[in-house]
């Protein structure tokens, strides 16, 4: 599949019990999706299915002739919610797109997914908000009760000015999108990811920037990144350390470069 004339390759991997990453992949659009695990038995389950209608959504609003990238997001984000009659905290998801604009690629980025621009002078782009990645953090810090009793509460905080943004039930959310337009010939390299995937960087520290999150993907391509991060959450070794081992997440990544 080709992305604006740029060659695409992706690789997806589900952890045991989850599976709600989604990708979405167009002649004109890429989205990766990372649906929010349900933290209650009564909260609704299929968080995978609302991550792929979120993409659908936005791939749709996004190829609306002059379509301004916030009302994109507004309107699909109205329009999903509708659908699956959303209520926040329950049923949300981040998400990170590319699409065309006549002869620009806009990148944009709501939650904890990112995107990670190569130019073709060598420069870095990434858009990635870490608020969530923070709170999480600082969930995984605590054990049993406790963590849940703080994933329960950063969950709460969603959509709002004092926790983080994200893909739901508010339309709102979309004036917090992070976003950028760069001209097509630019563009050496284009990576989207969940966070799943961004454990290579952070908190693995397998790699020490997005510089060298970029060239790892291009020299071992996506299939071989997935299996560096999934040999090293399976190591004993990766007990050992400052950084202890995390259970595994879901991870997709979907990189895109310009034709030899």
């Amino acid at each position: 599949m080709r992305f604006s004339g740029l060659r695409t390759s992706q690789a997806m991997s589900s952890a045991k019990g989850k599976g709600q990453d989604r990708l979405l992949i167009t002649p004109t659009f890429i989205g990766v999706a990372d649906g929010a695990t349900p933290l209650d038995p009564s909260w609704p389950a299929n968080v995978g299915e609302f991550a792929a209608e979120a993409l659908r959504e936005l791939a749709a609003a996004g190829a609306e002739e002059g379509a301004e990238i916030r009302e994109v997001w507004r309107k699909a984000i109205t329009k999903t919610a509708a659908k699956f009659s959303a209520k926040e905290p329950e049923l949300s998801c981040g998400v990170a797109i590319a699409r065309r604009v006549k002869d620009t690629v806009e990148i944009a980025t709501l939650g904890d997914c990112g995107v990670i621009v190569l130019h073709t002078d060598k420069s870095l782009v990434t858009l990635r908000d870490t608020r969530l990645s923070v709170l999480d953090e600082e969930a995984a810090a605590a054990s049993g009760t406790e963590e849940r009793r703080r994933l329960v509460y950063n969950r709460a905080a969603m959509n709002t000015p004092a926790g983080y943004w994200i893909f739901a039930a508010h339309p709102a959310a979309a004036d917090h999108i992070l976003r950028r337009q760069i001209p097509l010939g630019n563009i050496a390299g284009l990576l989207l990811f969940t966070d799943g995937f961004y454990r290579l960087r952070d908190p693995y520290g397998l790699v020490g920037d997005d510089r060298a999150l970029m060239t790892l993907v291009r020299e071992l391509g996506p299939e071989g990144a997935m299996r560096q991060l999934r040999e090293h959450e399976e190591s004993d070794s990766s007990h050992v350390g400052i950084v202890g081992l995390r259970a595994p997440d879901d991870a997709t990544l979907v990189m895109a470069t310009q034709l030899a």
